[in-house]
């Protein structure tokens, strides 16, 4: 959308049935505080999508079930340098497909936000990788994993470095 006022600080183009995201296609709005995405068909969002947004504070790719975990790569790479607060990842894995890893590479850059909220709630995650939540940002207060296939492991342990976190969500697991 290249039409629109350069100074918008909230966008919604939920359930547009979006299939893709150009890297240009959000770098005038540098003002962008609150994106949604959710609710289309993204197959992908590339490295740079979001490296103008610095501002951005909510950004929600919830329920794009073609982009799998593997987005959250090229997302938190881009949000290093944001002012990001709140990111929801629910749902961007098919709902039949195999169980996900979540691994340090995913998460690696969120270290650097000052990020508050992670959703990543129904994406037929089994396990995380061990030092992926060592990784997450030390400002996380809030993380739902809920309605995943978590198994135990290892990984448990690393809630405890999670030292702000208040509210952590794993309702309906189907292995805990």
């Amino acid at each position: 959308p290249q039409s629109l006022p350069e100074k918008l600080l909230y966008l919604d183009i939920s359930t547009n049935a979006l299939v893709s995201m150009a890297q240009s296609s959000l770098k005038r709005y540098r003002s962008l505080q609150n994106l949604s995405l959710s609710n289309n068909n993204l197959f992908d969002i590339p490295i740079g999508t979001f490296r103008s947004n610095l501002q951005l504070v909510e950004l929600d790719v919830s329920f794009n079930m073609k982009l799998t975990i593997e987005v959250m790569y090229n997302i938190s790479l881009d949000l290093k340098n944001s002012k990001i607060q709140k990111l929801s990842f629910e749902k961007i894995h098919c709902t039949f497909g195999i169980n996900q890893i979540v691994k340090q590479n995913h998460v690696k850059y969120l270290k650097y936000t000052q990020l508050q909220e992670l959703n990543i709630a129904s994406n037929r995650i089994s396990i995380f990788e061990l030092g992926t939540l060592s990784l997450l940002s030390k400002s996380l207060r809030i993380l739902n994993v809920a309605d995943n296939n978590l198994s135990f492991g290892f990984y448990i342990m690393e809630v405890s470095s999670l030292y702000r976190l208040e509210i952590l969500n794993s309702s309906f697991q189907n292995s805990f």
